[in-house]
């Protein structure tokens, strides 16, 4: 089986590598933390080239931000704030957990300007990463690694993921 990322929270502070995923409301506005992330507002550049404005699920990423040393620096869509219940939440997570990619470092931004975000949206987030990460791979076959024999236990595991999720009150 694949390996499940590793999830923990901690208050809000701006990462020094890996990938950021911060939350924009409907109308496409970023939080103060997620603003933090992004000193040279390449978001702000990139949203209406990428034609964001925020809509539930809808993402923009930029690689290799200006003013950052972060791989990557996504922006997910929140929707409208009225419609935030738990299932949002969970879905939220998923979209997340399918945009990891090949990052090993991530860091989430739980703020969103309007709404109130506390332990209960963040535990819907993470169930949500865990979730989609899953996959049942026991009964697949193994590729054969060219001389015709099969490739047993000689790929590495890969490395779980480790999600931050930067929350007001992480406990």
């Amino acid at each position: 089986m694949t390996s499940r990322p590793s999830i923990a929270f901690a208050r809000f502070a701006v990462p020094k590598k890996g990938s950021v995923f911060v939350l924009a409301a409907n109308d496409g506005g970023l939080g103060d933390p997620a603003k933090a992330c992004d000193p040279a507002k390449t978001l702000e550049r990139a949203f209406p080239v990428a034609d964001f404005s925020g809509k539930f699920a809808g993402l923009v990423e930029v690689l290799a931000p200006e003013g950052t040393s972060l791989d990557r620096l996504v922006a997910v869509g929140a929707g409208k704030i009225s419609g935030l219940d738990d299932y949002a939440w969970l879905k939220l997570g998923g979209t997340i957990a399918a945009s990891l990619r090949k990052a090993t470092e991530v860091a989430v931004m739980l703020d969103l300007p309007g709404a109130d975000v506390g332990g209960r949206q963040a535990a819907q987030l993470a169930a949500g990463i865990l979730l989609r990460s899953y996959a049942f791979d026991k009964y697949k076959t193994k590729k054969d690694n060219g001389d015709g024999q099969r490739d047993g236990n000689k790929a590495e595991p890969k490395k779980p993921v480790k999600v931050t999720i930067h929350t007001a009150d992480p406990a």
